[in-house]
């Protein structure tokens, strides 16, 4: 009766073994790159909360008509709106550029749509925000 594994089996259970190691460091690269990710939008996020914040606190002139504000077109604010941190913030070394679109609500005077989208340093990403304002 023989002892032991032969060589075949011996490789066999090496290989079974490089491959489902493989396919886990390949689940833990993808749940960093996740991590990553997430940690990004929720600085986006922060940054246009503090931005919509800003608006709701303070008692600023919203425009009458339709606007798009710009960061990456150098668009400047009209008489304080968009408030800070508008055009860009600097969070961590990374700056981060900012949008904001004003919409009158059509039917509804004083009824104003706002959202703020937040790009990511490289602008593969961006996170956006949406809310009503009602403005005497």
């Amino acid at each position: 009766m023989r002892k032991g594994f032969s060589l075949i089996e011996t490789v066999f259970a090496v290989a079974l073994l490089a491959v489902l190691a493989l396919g886990l460091l390949a689940l833990f690269i993808n749940g960093l790159k996740l991590s990553t990710q997430n940690r990004e939008s929720t600085k986006c996020a922060k940054v246009g909360q503090q931005l919509l914040e800003n608006l709701r606190d303070r008692s600023l002139e919203f425009p009458k008509t339709a606007q798009s504000f710009r960061a990456i077109d150098g668009d400047p604010p009209t008489h304080g709106f968009p408030p800070a941190p508008y055009p860009r913030v600097d969070l961590g070394g990374q700056e981060y550029l900012i949008e904001v679109q004003l919409d009158p609500v059509a039917g509804h005077l004083h009824l104003y749509s706002v959202r703020v989208q937040v790009s990511w340093p490289d602008g593969s990403h961006q996170v956006q925000l949406q809310t009503y304002y009602l403005r005497d």
